[in-house]
């Protein structure tokens, strides 16, 4: 009953915010358009249906079978990242309007009120070309970004050993199996010895994307490939998912670590339930479970999902974490929002004298809108370096 509660009340909030956000956006464009009284009722219209999407999509891409999950989504989501930026423009607008008429009170000259409308129109302008850029740019395909990573216990007989990353890929109602192919046939190609893939990645039940998550099977790395949980997982229903996983022979850690040989030198790899997980029914995170009776000398590599791990992964003696989770903000300016909630967004970070790194992938896919701006979708193929 608390449950169902909280549902309606983060239904109720959400429907409030896009309500408002909504009218604010059909104002400004009823001002600076200035259509006539049939069009002007016409456009309200409009923003009324697609404020009722979007409110009613969320829940309906997880309830629907994958074919209309997908029609609602791609009716939904790119309105959500083209009313972001509206919004962005409109606002900035605005905020400059409003710069240049308390700087006309003081000096006693007042802009022209038809600056107001340049402002509005030159935003509509931009807004339109950023939003072309950012669809194009979040549905080409992912490229290789390619770095080495020093590890100060890695013994000199590993330097070399090749890591792929590939996260936040959300096959789902927007993202199917053909897309996964081409990414998995671009992971082979990079010979990898070890594949590490970070979470969030499904959007949708066993039973309807099992087929479309099928090519994850045909990875292909000298010493394996890891898989652990996201948060899209816990709502996807974890527990099934991991089974599954396992079947393709990609190993699923849950608060567990594997210890791999290489010419008589071992580098352990530990991964770790989603850090939201303590919310859901299941095992929850446990990096203490993970590290249980490890030996100190040995080089380790964290797979955790979400990069607010990487407090207690400094504190227990991790070498190097690798997360996801930010999409590297996606769309800016949600980079900016995205900050509010993890430590880090995107890119590479060296704590402790390098006793400790971070690397945040934006991640292989998109959730949402499938538009990307100011980051790019990416694999990523990280060389291991011995200190000396």
């Amino acid at each position: 009953m608390a449950s169902l509660r909280s549902l309606i009340i983060f239904v109720a909030i959400f429907a409030l915010i896009l309500g408002v956000t909504h009218f604010y956006l059909y104002a400004r464009i009823a001002y600076y358009l200035q259509p006539d009284p049939s069009q002007s009722a016409a456009l309200a219209w409009g923003f009324v249906g697609v404020t009722l999407l979007v409110v009613v999509a969320l829940p309906l891409s997880h309830l629907l079978p994958r074919r209309p999950a997908s029609l609602i989504s791609w009716m939904t989501y790119p309105w959500m990242g083209l009313s972001l930026l509206l919004l962005t423009g409109f606002l900035a607008a605005d905020l400059m309007w409003l710069t240049l008429n308390i700087v006309g009170a003081v000096t006693g000259s007042a802009p022209s009120s038809g600056l107001q409308n340049d402002f509005g129109l030159a935003a509509l302008s931009l807004v339109g070309a950023l939003s072309l850029y950012a669809l194009w740019n979040g549905m080409r395909p992912a490229y290789v970004r390619s770095f080495d990573v020093t590890l100060k216990k890695l013994p000199p007989s590993l330097d070399g050993l090749r890591l792929v990353q590939i996260t936040d890929l959300h096959v789902g109602p927007m993202l199917g199996g053909a897309w996964l192919r081409r990414v998995v046939d671009q992971v082979n190609a990079l010979e990898a010895d070890i594949i590490a893939v970070t979470g969030d990645l499904v959007d949708g039940a066993v039973s309807e994307l099992s087929a479309h998550v099928a090519p994850l099977g045909d990875l292909k790395a000298t010493h394996g490939a890891y898989f652990v949980t996201g948060n899209h997982e816990y709502y996807s229903g974890v527990d099934a998912w991991c089974d599954h996983i396992q079947s393709l022979d990609v190993r699923v850690l849950r608060n567990k670590r594997v210890t791999l040989s290489v010419d008589g030198h071992a580098l352990d790899i530990a991964g770790v339930d989603d850090w939201s997980s303590a919310h859901f029914p299941g095992k929850g995170h446990d990096l203490g479970a993970a590290l249980e009776g490890r030996d100190n000398e040995k080089p380790l590599i964290l797979l955790a999902h979400q990069p607010l791990a990487m407090h207690e992964a400094m504190e227990k003696g991790v070498d190097l974490q690798l997360s996801g989770h930010t999409h590297g903000g996606q769309i800016w300016p949600f980079s900016y929002l995205v900050r509010l909630q993890q430590p880090v967004v995107e890119g590479f970070f060296t704590y402790l004298d390098g006793d400790f790194q971070l690397y945040v992938s934006p991640g292989t896919g998109y959730w949402g809108p499938p538009m990307r701006l100011g980051t790019r979708a990416e694999i990523t193929h990280i060389t291991l370096r011995a200190a000396t």
